[in-house]
């Protein structure tokens, strides 16, 4: 389906036609669960997340600032609750341990090569679900959802330098289980 653009369908909800929002959840729902889903881990309580998340997005629609992208403001909505949903179910959850060892890139790229597409998502998911909430939201805003730094910073409250450090330790953090994850692998293949 061809969506109009963002601004059009908030302008229609403002003006009472509120079924105009249903067209902005079709366009943004699959993102939006996406980035729930990589911050909870749990079908259910993205689906809850997200939901509640349009909610609030509607509820505060007149608020919503027509200078900014929805997307945007859609995806801090939907960040901030996903991050506490996750503090709510996993209150007594540990930050993930600075990095022990420093990995060569050279070394994860070449045993990414050697996977098969299937082996490489299953790994990268794997890898990806042990980091820590915010670690796995700035990874899957930044390379799956192709956000700008300013629009990470615009959606987490972070500021920009912060993200880009963030960023460098979840990338070293994400390859660190990577690595991990292969090396167990390799030893049960032995």
């Amino acid at each position: 389906m061809k969506y109009e653009d963002d601004i059009y369908y908030i302008n229609q909800v403002l003006q009472g036609n509120t079924f105009s929002y249903t067209h902005l959840i079709n366009k943004h729902k699959n993102s939006m669960f996406n980035l729930a889903m990589k911050i909870l881990k749990n079908r259910e309580s993205a689906e809850e997340c997200v939901q509640d998340a349009f909610l609030k997005a509607f509820n505060s629609l007149s608020e919503f600032r027509v200078n900014s992208k929805f997307s945007t403001w859609l995806y801090k909505i939907v960040y901030n609750t996903s991050i506490s949903a996750s503090r709510k179910f996993n209150p007594q959850k540990s930050d993930i341990s600075e990095l022990e060892e420093t990995l060569e890139d050279d070394n994860i790229i070449s045993a990414i090569d050697n996977l098969h597409n299937e082996e490489k998502i299953k790994y990268i998911n794997l890898a990806l679900d042990s980091l820590e909430e915010t670690d796995r939201a700035l990874i899957v805003l930044y390379y799956f959802d192709e956000k700008s730094i300013e629009e990470i910073s615009e959606i987490t409250n972070l500021a920009s330098a912060n993200i880009k450090t963030k960023l460098f330790r979840s990338r070293k953090k994400l390859y660190s289980k990577f690595d991990n994850l292969l090396k167990s692998e390799l030893l049960e293949w032995v």
